[in-house]
């Protein structure tokens, strides 16, 4: 390393902390502290370093590297006591492997180059954010017991984030990933934040378990958004809105009733996310599943329209919901219309079960007298239902009530017609 600092031998630097002296603007070819109970804080600022070897080390003191450019840093198996920080370092090639670190961390603003995160243990809060991670960012079995930040870092080629522990909020916000982005196998017990993200291939999340909310909002995936084999808990939440992917890969029974807008009641914002999977499901094929999304879009829609209590405004807001919403599902369910047909058929012939009597000569193939007079009311009923009023041959008050059916009936046929029609030809 061409420098024109002044050189310390490993020895001075000991000296010089040992007696709580910070070590800064020197140039130190290598500080091996492995293996040792250091009784001593670090302190080195602004200094150059070849290997900095902290192997095995346990350290009960505050680490401060600031502003360091270090060619190689080795922490494996190492214990950090109270707080480490190493702001606006430079590595070079870093080997982090069952490192535990039992107070904050602090890596933001430095630059990480081919520098790996193995089965190591961070137990309060920890800040990578606006970090430059050269070659592949690898993080593999790592627990994040606290928070962990790492917001607008760059990524030059992959995040790799392998069966990872996330327990406290994991903000990956306005990060950009030249290459994959991948959680694969992980479990994020609270938040998981990667709004505004930019990935220029693809965000893998393949196995993952999600507990808390994830937010894709503004997410740009330049291939695929992969959601596949994902598990959520009860109190999982997504949100996509403004997201955009080339394919966006997941199952339908992964976002049910886990969409974030919905469950804070602001359903203006979950029609948006609605429309969005219908947009997603469309793409990939999955008509059914995107049926789901777009009845969720006008329930929400109709939702999250503001009240009013002008009397119009209440009867269309109710003929929306009889008709389009129970009657038909939006289009997407013409076995709903049906049902509903029987029910207006049943709810019509109960009326005239009690006024309407049956002609002489009339019936049903059993002698039962009241078997043929239910069975006559639901005739004369799906005779009204249908258009026959005359053949129905109601009078007075319930010729007033076949008309009434008969409209219904007109609505209903049509709704199950479209949506039927509907089905079929997609």
């Amino acid at each position: 390393m061409a420098t024109e600092k002044p050189e310390l031998s490993a020895h001075e630097v000991k000296e010089m902390l040992k007696e709580g002296q910070e070590v800064s603007g020197a140039y130190i070819p290598r500080l091996n502290l492995s293996k040792m109970q250091l009784d001593f804080p670090i302190q080195i600022v602004d200094c150059e370093i070849g290997t900095l070897d902290l192997n095995r080390a346990d350290v009960p003191d505050k680490v401060t590297v600031r502003r360091c450019k270090i060619d190689m840093c080795v922490l494996s198996e190492a214990t950090f006591h109270d707080k480490v920080d190493f702001k606006k370092c430079s590595i070079g090639r870093g080997r982090f492997q069952r490192v535990t670190f039992e107070q904050t961390v602090n890596f933001s603003e430095a630059s990480l180059a081919y520098s790996s995160f193995h089965q190591s243990e961070f137990k309060d809060k920890t800040d990578f954010s606006r970090c430059t991670f050269v070659g592949d960012a690898t993080f593999t079995e790592v627990n994040f017991a606290s928070n962990v930040k790492f917001i607008h870092s760059k990524y030059k080629e992959r995040g790799i984030y392998h069966k990872c522990q996330f327990h406290g909020k994991a903000d990956f916000k306005n990060i950009e990933v030249a290459k994959d982005m991948e959680l694969k196998g992980s479990t994020a017990h609270s938040e998981l934040l990667l709004n505004s993200s930019v990935i220029q291939l693809s965000l893998n999340l393949i196995g993952a378990h999600l507990e808390g909310k994830t937010d894709f909002a503004s997410v740009s995936v330049g291939r695929n958004l992969s959601l596949t084999g994902v598990t959520v808990g009860e109190d999982q939440s997504f949100r996509f809105i403004n997201s955009s992917a080339g394919t966006i890969v997941f199952e339908r029974e992964i976002v049910e009733g886990h969409v974030w807008p919905e469950q804070e009641g602001d359903y203006a914002a979950a029609a948006r996310e609605y429309g969005f999977l219908r947009t997603a499901f469309e793409h990939i094929n999955r008509f059914d599943d995107e049926d789901w999304a777009y009845y969720q879009f006008k329930r929400n829609e109709r939702r999250g329209m503001p009240m009013s209590y002008n009397p119009i405004d209440l009867l269309m807001r109710a003929g929306n919901y009889l008709f389009l919403d129970i009657g038909c599902g939006y289009g997407t369910k013409p076995l709903r219309t049906l049902a509903v047909i029987a029910i207006i058929v049943a709810f019509f012939g109960g009326f005239y079960l009690l006024g309407v009597p049956v002609p002489p000569g009339v019936d049903y193939g059993v002698s039962w007298p009241a078997f043929n007079k239910v069975m006559h009311s639901l005739y004369c009923s799906m005779l009204a239902f249908s258009g026959s009023v005359a053949d129905a041959q109601l009078k007075g008050g319930f010729r007033l009530l076949g008309m009434i059916e008969y409209a219904l009936g007109v609505v209903f046929m049509g709704l199950f017609i479209v949506a039927f029609s509907r089905k079929v030809i997609r």
